[in-house]
């Protein structure tokens, strides 16, 4: 998963090598969450005072605020998809782009599962030399062949 991460972004990344490894870590923490179905995991990269946007798949149609709210979000989501019989989610985060910005980054991906394309915006910021999540936009649309 990393390694993919890492390729995925080498086009894209425009800043300290060891800046653009630990932002692509916390990526791959998040992913390895939801495709495990794991609220805990999904935002144990998040800061406190994160922030989010859902998709309408997740039945959220405000603003979510605190990490705790969030993590309230994803047990619901996983919860439902677990009634359904969806154990695990494979997710391949394609089109990556990582940008840097001092103590800031961005990164845009998409991931792809079934007729559904999962847009992904994650905002972090280093704070006492550790990437947190602080911003998540995320939306999904079909996917036309």
């Amino acid at each position: 998963m990393i390694i993919g991460l890492i390729l995925a972004t080498a086009a894209c990344a425009s800043s300290a090598p060891r800046d653009e490894q630990d932002v692509q870590n916390t990526v791959a923490s998040f992913v390895s969450g939801l495709e495990h179905l794991d609220a805990a995991a999904v935002v144990a990269p998040f800061s406190e005072d994160a922030t989010a946007f859902f998709p309408d798949s997740a039945n959220q149609a405000s603003r979510v605020e605190g990490k705790q709210a969030i993590e309230a979000v994803f047990r619901r989501f996983f919860d439902e998809l677990r009634r359904n019989g969806t154990t695990s989610m494979t997710l391949r985060p394609m089109y990556m782009c990582l940008n840097l910005a001092g103590e800031a980054a961005v990164v845009t991906f998409h991931l792809r599962g079934g007729t559904t394309i999962s847009r992904r915006t994650l905002v972090l910021r280093r704070r006492a030399g550790t990437w947190r999540i602080i911003h998540l936009h995320a939306s999904n649309s079909q996917f036309v062949s």
